[in-house]
């Protein structure tokens, strides 16, 4: 009884006209029974029970009409005669009225888990908006981890008269049930924030172009099949492994047993230094940790590199850029460069040349069956480097230098000859020499192993050959997903810097003004003793005195003036030039989403194609083995179609298809009547409509090569 006549007497109504205490308590009351949270922290998670709420010292200053330290009593004086409980957050604060609470009390450890639970989600809050970044989330969590479990280590020591319980990993004196507890609710509130994140930065139209098209085409609409993917990128987020992804790349080792050579061919304006230190791994410690922090380098092997200088192997040569060396070889030989002295380079002087292979084939050639560990950031210092993959760089210098003169590459009598070399008159001779160029370098690979893929021109097919293309793909999606990845921590660097700038600028501004304040101030006061000094004041002298030490302060005034306005003028100009580089970042970083995107299509697209080639020719292997089965009454069921036409004439068939599809009728037409048809015997013009798309003018084209492939006599062929 004692108890609630104190609370009524300090609930007591005052006058004013403020809030009075019952009124504050009721309202308190009203949030409880509510669960209330404010606006400005509903996009946070609280999980809250019943008789709770969450509210600011601000908030409800302003809501009662009180001064904030007012409030801050209030609420401790509550807390003291147990009317509530009180768990303080960061920027706000979970108020608990145990009246209301039906749920019983909860034990010290399961309270300061919760309060562990909500600081968590607080700062990965912070650093989902941009307010934070990685690092420094990284740094809070695990100090709120360690602040955490000493105080519970406090708790228990109290309940247990100093008796020491066990370590674990953080050093304080808690059982490891309760470590591990801790522990796995940061890892927990870390995994929902990144999830959440990754959603967020995703727009709702960039969603719809790559979850819904992988959920409903890849995964044909199979709920199971999308709970399967889910749970296989948590084991890979939590073990380092999932089963499911072992058996996809089994399956895919199987599918990719024959090695592919690879073969890029790409002319550029120069090259620049930066592209050389990349090559050469020309780097500073600093330029090393940049390039591991962001790309997917490994020093560890970096020893291994080396290069291929008149047909013999030598460690890399980093005394000079591969510029310096161009440079020098160009100087040595009396040939200028075009582009030298140019703001641009406009004219292509080098011919850049990518050799390789499937990844498998050439790890093996360089390692042999040595371990190799690809994983990010891996120690490979153990590795050597196998005879194999010296003997083969020799073979592509060789090559290179048997096809284009290992002196003279790219120059022809003097000068820079790229069109007349490598180029040719116009794209259908270039594909020619590229096609050639390609069956070339499957000679010097039949040695090691691989081979080269089809050629477009033989296929029709709209892209790369298989190698080349998926090749291709991959470095691009690399180089997109690390150019996304890197734009990403500029742009949280850059936030940083901005609010530092404003914050300066504020400052400067604030600064400034008071600076014309006070010389306004000073002003008047001078003016005023000179109106006294005229109209003939009692002490002139004391008045000149004054006059003389206003016009110093007003001196020193004007000198401080200066220096901020040049100060505020320059926090100005960076704060404009780094929103200017946010708004150019983020204006790349969404062209980068969408050329992802468009490769993810095309990915898509390039699956479609193998997937039908494949169906083909299964197609059509299925039907020579089971029409051979049937009677000729049978057979003549299928006369004149185009699927027997594949069946007898497949290759063929598709190869007079083909040059039809690209407009060489007269080739066609020698092509049939070389090989048994009767030609094209009409008079009438061959060709595309215009209105006509590329799938229904393909689809013509079979069924015109079909009948060109014929006998001309007209009869059947021999059963």
């Amino acid at each position: 009884m004692s108890e609630r006549m104190s609370l009524l007497e300090f609930l007591k109504e005052r006058s004013g006209i403020r809030l009075s205490k019952l009124e504050a308590y009721l309202d308190l009351v009203d949030k409880a029974s509510v669960q209330y949270i404010p606006k400005d922290l509903c996009k946070q998670e609280f999980s809250l029970s019943n008789g709770q709420f969450v509210i600011t010292i601000t908030e409800l200053a302003g809501c009662w009409h009180w001064h904030r330290a007012t409030v801050r009593t209030f609420i401790e004086q509550l807390e003291k005669m147990n009317q509530i409980s009180v768990t303080r957050l960061t920027k706000s604060q979970i108020i608990t009225i145990p009246m209301l609470a039906e749920t019983p009390a909860v034990s010290p450890i399961d309270a300061a888990l919760d309060v562990f639970r909500q600081k968590m989600r607080t700062a990965l809050d912070e650093w989902r908006s941009g307010k934070m970044s990685a690092s420094a989330c990284a740094s809070e969590c695990e100090q709120l981890y360690e602040d955490a479990t000493e105080e519970v280590a406090i708790i228990l020591q109290k309940a247990d008269n100093g008796n020491s319980i066990g370590k674990v990993p953080c050093g304080s004196n808690i059982p490891e049930s309760v470590g591990h507890a801790f522990c796995m609710t940061a890892l927990t509130a870390v995994c929902e924030a990144t999830f959440h994140q990754v959603l967020s930065q995703e727009t709702d139209n960039a969603l719809a172009t790559s979850l819904l098209p992988f959920f409903y085409k890849d995964l044909g609409g199979d709920w199971l099949s999308f709970i399967e993917a889910a749970k296989a990128i948590s084991e890979l987020a939590l073990d380092g492994s999932s089963p499911a992804l072992q058996l996809y790349t089994h399956k895919r080792k199987l599918v990719m047993a024959t090695p592919k050579q690879v073969m890029d061919f790409r002319p550029s304006k120069g090259i620049t230094t930066a592209q050389s230190n990349e090559h050469q791994r020309r780097w500073t410690e600093k330029g090393w940790g940049s390039a591991e922090a962001t790309g997917n380098y490994d020093r560890s092997r970096e020893r291994l590199n080396f290069e291929i200088r008149g047909g013999k192997v030598y460690p890399i040569d980093k005394s000079r850029s591969i510029p310096e060396r161009m440079a020098d070889i160009l100087r040595s030989r009396g040939i200028k460069d075009p582009n030298e002295g140019l703001a641009e380079p406009r004219f292509r002087t080098v011919v850049n040349f990518i050799f390789g292979g499937s990844r498998e084939r050439m790890t093996e050639l360089a390692f042999g069956d040595q371990k190799v560990d690809l994983t990010h950031g891996a120690d490979n210092s153990h590795l050597t480097r196998c005879k194999d993959i010296e003997e083969w760089a020799k073979d592509v210098y060789r090559f290179v230098a048997d096809k284009y003169g290992e002196e003279n590459i790219a120059i022809k009598d003097g000068k820079f000859a790229y069109k007349q070399i490598f180029a040719g008159k116009d794209k259908y001779e270039f594909s020619a020499r590229m096609k050639a160029l390609h069956s070339e370098f499957a000679e010097v690979n039949k040695r090691w192993g691989m081979e080269r893929g089809t050629s477009v021109s033989e296929t029709g097919a709209r892209h790369r050959t298989t190698e080349e293309y998926r090749r291709q793909l991959s470095e691009q999606c690399t180089t997109i997903e690390q150019s996304v990845a890197a734009h990403q921590r500029t742009l949280a660097s850059l936030q940083s810097d901005i609010r530092l700038a404003e914050r300066r600028v504020k400052g400067l501004t604030s600064m400034v003004n008071n600076l014309l304040q006070e010389k306004a101030e000073k002003e008047a006061a001078l003016a005023e003793l000179h109106r006294q000094i005229l109209a003939g004041h009692d002490n002139p002298d004391a008045l000149r005195q004054q006059v003389q030490e206003l016009e110093q302060e007003l001196s020193a005034i004007q000198s401080k003036l200066d220096d901020k306005k040049e100060k505020l003028s320059e926090a100005d100009r960076k704060l404009d030039a780094l929103r200017e580089e946010m708004t150019a970042m983020k204006e790349r970083t969404e062209e980068l989403r969408q050329e992802a995107h468009r490769y993810s299509d095309t990915i898509r697209q390039g699956a479609d194609t193998v997937l039908r080639n494949a169906l083909l020719e299964n197609m059509v292997s299925e039907f020579s083995e089971r029409v051979a089965r049937l009677s000729n009454e049978g057979k003549d069921v299928f006369d004149d179609s185009l699927l027997q036409a594949f069946a007898e004439n497949g290759t063929e068939v598709m190869y007079c298809a083909t040059l039809l599809f690209l407009g060489y009728v007269d080739d066609a037409t020698t092509f049939a009547e070389g090989h048994g048809g009767g030609g094209s015997s009409s008079d009438l013009k061959w060709g595309r409509d215009d209105d006509e798309d590329e799938r229904a003018w393909a689809r013509r084209c079979m069924m015109k090569a079909a009948r060109m492939m014929r006998p001309s006599s007209g009869k059947k062929k021999k059963r």
